[in-house]
């Protein structure tokens, strides 16, 4: 799991702005696409999976040692819940958001820019060190 090392305040001197979701899906979904994007960049392979009973989504990692042979594989998974059926890394995002009713009524989930990215800088990093972990 990651735990701490998150920013508890915004960085200073930027505005202030914030994502807006339909749904946790498809949050979820797009921090999962984030962090494979981010990862391609490092050369680390990655693939998007779901849940088909919760919102959780995946970044399903898989290393590969310099002559392209298997080493090991991992999920990252980005929830609002705990983990019920064994991913490698969870990353909890009900804390970070804000869930939206008008009378009692869901309308959309809302996150801050600077805390999404903070999360995918955070993943990214977790990712990056499990990878050398397994390569050294």
């Amino acid at each position: 799991r990651l735990h701490g090392g998150w920013m508890s305040q915004p960085p200073s001197g930027r505005a202030q702005t914030t994502k807006v979701f339909e749904n946790f899906p498809a949050l979820t979904s797009e921090m999962a696409f984030d962090l494979i994007d981010a990862l391609k960049a490092d050369g680390v392979r990655a693939a998007y999976g779901s849940s088909n009973q919760s919102c959780s989504a995946y970044a399903n990692v898989t290393i590969e040692d310099a002559d392209g042979d298997f080493v090991d594989e991992f999920k990252v998974r980005f929830s609002d819940h705990a983990d019920r059926y064994g991913s490698d890394l969870t990353i909890r995002i009900d804390n970070l958001v804000e869930v939206i009713e008008e009378d009692g009524e869901y309308v959309e989930t809302r996150i801050e820019d600077w805390r999404y990215a903070d999360v995918i800088e955070q993943a990214k990093a977790a990712v990056l060190a499990k990878v050398a972990e397994a390569l050294a």
